[in-house]
């Protein structure tokens, strides 16, 4: 049975500037992806651009600043980081579905 694609979790409290109160404050970015064939192309684009769309969500990129239009460096360090992650784990995901698992 697949399960989500689960890219962080303490991290978000340590990237965007939350207390360091990690054991309180633990944010998950998970990313579905039982409904994709992953051993095909559209599958893996699908999942890649919801772990786009879920690590922006995740560390508020696209949230507005007041008096800004430049986005927060944090935003965007935490949004780096999120897409390093989920995308090792990708990888792994897309090889046990061409091995068959």
């Amino acid at each position: 049975m697949k399960t989500p694609l689960i890219a962080l979790a303490a991290f978000a409290t340590a990237m965007t500037g939350a207390p360091a109160l990690a054991e309180e404050q633990t944010e998950s970015m998970v990313v579905q992806y039982d409904d994709l064939d992953l051993t095909s192309e559209a599958g893996q684009a699908t999942l890649e651009f919801r772990i786009d769309s879920a690590a922006k969500k995740f560390c508020r990129v696209d949230a507005i600043q007041t008096g800004s239009r430049v986005k927060n460096r944090t935003a965007t360090k935490c949004y780096k980081e999120a897409k390093r992650l989920a995308t090792r784990q990708f990888a792994q995901v897309v090889e046990e579905a061409r091995m068959g698992g």
